[in-house]
């Protein structure tokens, strides 16, 4: 199991007049928290094959892109939690995986044209529930 979790409070100590921000102006594109757990479990099922699952959960806070953000477009405030389970052994792999499992909207943003934002809507957003059968050999 691992866990993490990232508390930010990021303030201008002092005001930038090219950015049009003032001193204490919240930093843009930086969520307050953002935190995630994963847990992986492995069990043999019969000589050389074992069984093995994992869990993903990603939690990543609201932010705006600019320090204004009344004017600015919301991104993150979603959940997203990601499973698989398969058999295993040494030469080969089978899992069935899904992503998104609960088809989580968001707004990723991903800083695209923030130029254009006045011309257009601009969204960025997270890659649908897929689902996924993989089988993986070696040689």
């Amino acid at each position: 199991m691992t866990a993490a979790a990232i508390w930010n409070d990021p303030h201008l100590v002092e005001g930038n007049g090219f950015l049009n921000a003032a001193k204490g102006d919240r930093l843009p594109a930086i969520a307050s928290f953002t935190g995630g757990l994963s847990v992986a479990y492995e069990q043999p099922v019969r000589r050389g094959v074992e069984f093995a699952a994992s869990a993903d959960y990603t939690y990543v806070g609201s932010s705006s892109l600019f320090f204004h953000k009344d004017l600015s477009p919301r991104m993150g405030d979603f959940h997203r939690l990601g499973i698989r389970a398969g058999l295993q052994n040494e030469l080969w792999q089978l899992a069935l995986s899904v992503t998104n499992v609960f088809n989580t909207r968001g707004n990723t943003f991903a800083f695209g044209n923030s130029f254009s934002l006045n011309a257009t809507s601009q969204y960025n957003p997270l890659r649908p529930r897929t689902m996924s059968l993989n089988y993986v050999r070696s040689f």
